[in-house]
C-alpha cells in the first residue's frame, strides 16, 4: 500500500471511527444551521461549548462534504440529547439540510433549542402549521434564546447565551458519563481478573496436592 493510497484511506477511516464513537457514546448537542448566514457563530459557539466539557456535532468539521448525510447525521441526531437550531432567516426558509435535520430529530418527539436573533423574523409572514417545518418548531422549541445580530454577523455568541444553554439543561456530560461507564468496565474486567487469577491459583495448589498424593501412594 503507497503513501497515495494511506492519504485516501485515512480520513475514510477515521469517519468511521467518528461514526462508532457517535453511535456508542453520542453527542450533547448537534448543532443545524445555514453556513452562509450563521456559520462563524456556530463554529465559535461549539467551541465554546466544547471548551465547557460538552460533546458537539457540526457537521463540516464532523464529517467531509461528500459523505452520506444517512450514515453519519442520521447516527449523530439519534445520539444527540439537544438539537440547537442557529434561526437565522436563511436557516429557517431556505436550507434544506436545516429542514432535514431538525423534522428527524423533532421526528421522535424531542424538541429543539433555538436561537434567534434581533426581529429575525419580524418581515416574515406567519407560517400556516406543517406550510414550514422549521418554523413550526420555533414555536414548541424549549429555549427562545435570543442574541445580537452584530454577534451574529461577527461569530462571538454572547456569554448570557452560553450560560443559559449550559444552566438550562441538566445535561451529564457525554464525556463525563463515558468516563463512568469505562470505569465500571474496567472495575468488572479487573474482578474478573483477580478471579480468574484465584481459580488458577486454587487449581494448582489442587495439582500439586494430587500429585504429592500420587508420590506417597506409590512410595
Amino acid at each position: 500500500m503507497n503513501e497515495r493510497t494511506d492519504a485516501r484511506l485515512a480520513p475514510l477511516m477515521m469517519r468511521r471511527v467518528r461514526s462508532i464513537t457517535a453511535w456508542l457514546w453520542g453527542y450533547d448537542f448537534f448543532i443545524s444551521y445555514h453556513w452562509d448566514s450563521g456559520g462563524a457563530y456556530a463554529v465559535e459557539l461549539a467551541s465554546r461549548l466544547r471548551t465547557a466539557g460538552f460533546e458537539v456535532f457540526l457537521d463540516r468539521s464532523e464529517f467531509a462534504l461528500s459523505d452520506e448525510w444517512e450514515t453519519v447525521g442520521k447516527v449523530a441526531l439519534r445520539n444527540t440529547q439537544y438539537l440547537i437550531l442557529i434561526a437565522t432567516c436563511e436557516a429557517v426558509f431556505e436550507s434544506r439540510p436545516v429542514e432535514r435535520e431538525v423534522s428527524y430529530f423533532t421526528g421522535n418527539n424531542r424538541r429543539c433549542i433555538a436561537i434567534g436573533f434581533g426581529d429575525t423574523f419580524a418581515s416574515k409572514p406567519a407560517a400556516e402549521s406543517g406550510a414550514n417545518i422549521v418554523l413550526d418548531q420555533l414555536s414548541k422549541a424549549k429555549l427562545r434564546g435570543k442574541d445580537t445580530e452584530e454577534n451574529l454577523r461577527s461569530g462571538r455568541p454572547a456569554n448570557e447565551v452560553i450560560k443559559k444553554l449550559i444552566d438550562t439543561y441538566d445535561v451529564i456530560r457525554r464525556r463525563a458519563l463515558r468516563f463512568r461507564i469505562t470505569a465500571v468496565t474496567m472495575l468488572f474486567l479487573s474482578g474478573l481478573a483477580i478471579l480468574a487469577g484465584l481459580s488458577a491459583k486454587y487449581a494448582f495448589e489442587q495439582a500439586d496436592i494430587a500429585k504429592n498424593e500420587t508420590k506417597k501412594a506409590q512410595q
